[in-house]
């Protein structure tokens, strides 16, 4: 009786052994957000000393190295709402779904509907939009996931043109100084588009004030 060997060598078709195509920025920036998410709420609970616990807090990245995170995505369709017919918002404009504003090429009116997925995938859309917006807007300034979450919020709230330096002069100068204490105040945007306060915007100010300087992503409402 022949005995099998000990070993075996087994040959690999040439095609299983070619490297994959590397990953895109935007696959590391998503693996990067997982990552950075995980590792946020596996040290929420943990006994951190004072010192620790602010040296981690200072600890910031290129903006182009973040993207914003389930949680934010969580916040906003919480605080815009997720609305299937198109509809006219206070300025007469076709809107639907988490506050997209209806563009020509997506060849909706007033009165259709749109499904979960064309919501979500309005969303996804938009908040790329608003991610650009705050890469350019922010520049070189480095900052943590929570820190550019609430930027996001604001660009996707109130538009890139009214965080330019022309129309926000106080919270771009804070962005060049690098000081973070005064972005943080100046993240309030409480007028509608008719200039018109507005106590929605007055809670989302705030909330998003409090995920910048805090990391706290609770409803102010709520306390």
């Amino acid at each position: 009786m022949r005995l099998a060997p000990a070993f075996a060598v087994f040959l690999l078709p040439l095609a299983a052994c070619e490297p994959a195509d590397p990953p895109t920025a935007e696959e590391l920036r998503d693996a990067q957000a997982r990552l950075q998410e995980g590792v946020d709420e596996r040290m929420e609970g943990a006994d951190l000393s004072p010192e620790v616990a602010e040296a981690r807090r200072r600890v910031r990245r290129a903006v182009a190295e973040l993207k914003v995170s389930q949680k934010m995505k969580e916040v906003i369709r919480a605080e815009e709402g997720a609305v299937k017919e198109v509809y006219r918002d206070i300025t007469g404009l076709p809107t639907v779904g988490v506050g997209h504003l209806v563009r020509p090429e997506d060849g909706l009116r007033v009165g259709d509907r749109i499904d979960d997925s064309q919501v979500m995938q309005f969303l996804t859309d938009d908040l790329k939009i608003a991610e650009e917006a705050v890469r350019r807007v922010v520049g070189d300034l480095h900052l943590d996931q929570y820190e550019f979450d609430a930027l996001v919020d604001l660009a996707f709230n109130v538009g890139e043109k009214n965080i330019s330096p022309e129309a926000s002069p106080r919270l771009n100068r804070a962005i060049r100084e690098g000081d973070y204490d005064m972005i943080a105040n100046e993240l309030n945007y409480t007028l509608d588009r008719l200039g018109r306060q507005a106590p929605g915007l007055v809670n989302r100010s705030e909330r998003r004030r409090r995920i910048f300087k805090d990391k706290s992503y609770a409803d102010p409402r709520e306390n």
